[in-house]
């Protein structure tokens, strides 16, 4: 059965802090997501480059999920229309997935370990 999730993500610029939103949809329960999630979706939305023990880093700037709510079909289709488009929660990991081998993320987690 497919679900419905929108992901809210924290981008700390120095003094200022922003959120964005991605609705996205899945057939994979979520307590069936990749471990990485998280930094998976970062990955796919901005160029990370570093991660250290305050967290992954893009730009100078500090990248974070902030809150992931479930939603329902006709609230994802909204969200979707008006901010951004409908994403698939698979495509999204496989993508970040590819950024995370790119920059060399994962020996970088494994040394704060």
């Amino acid at each position: 059965m497919k679900k419905y999730y929108l992901i809210t993500e924290k981008c700390r610029d120095g003094d200022q802090e922003y959120y964005s939103y991605i609705p996205v949809s899945t057939t994979t329960p979520r307590d069936k997501w990749d471990a990485n999630w998280e930094n998976l979706i970062l990955c796919w939305q901005y160029s990370c480059e570093d991660i250290d023990s305050d967290g992954l880093w893009s730009d100078m700037r500090i990248v974070s999920i902030f809150e992931v709510k479930e939603i329902n079909f006709d609230e994802h289709n909204t969200i979707g229309n008006l901010i951004t488009d409908h994403f698939k929660l698979d495509e999204i990991l496989e993508e970040g997935r590819e950024h995370w081998v790119e920059y060399g993320l994962q020996e970088q987690q494994d040394n704060l370990n």
